[in-house]
């Protein structure tokens, strides 16, 4: 049996960071933003998108792209890469298209 997995992507990282800087309830870091994925209930990080925000993540599994994406922006990730990799974003991708058709 396949347990749930609540994904989120790299290009929706900036406007999260929005979202809590106008609630008030953005934690920081190295004076960088600083997300627990978690605590928003995303256990696991892929790449698609862009980021343009050095963000510190925490997060329980993200691919390998997602990581050099937030490297790449001056930011840092917090948690372990994923090993079922290819599969989770596929179905992330696929799941985008259905909803961009709705």
């Amino acid at each position: 049996m396949k347990q749930h997995v609540n994904v989120i992507n790299v290009g929706n990282l900036d406007e999260l960071v929005s979202k809590l800087e106008t609630e008030k309830s953005l934690e920081t870091k190295d004076n960088k933003p600083f997300i627990d994925l978690e605590k928003h209930g995303y256990q696991k990080l892929l790449a698609n998108g862009k980021i343009t925000k050095p963000i510190i993540v925490k997060v329980a599994s993200h691919s390998e792209n997602a990581a050099k994406k937030i490297e790449a922006a001056g930011g840092q990730i917090i948690g372990e890469p994923a090993e079922e990799e290819e599969e989770f974003e596929n179905v992330a991708e696929e799941s985008e298209e259905k909803a961009a058709k709705d």
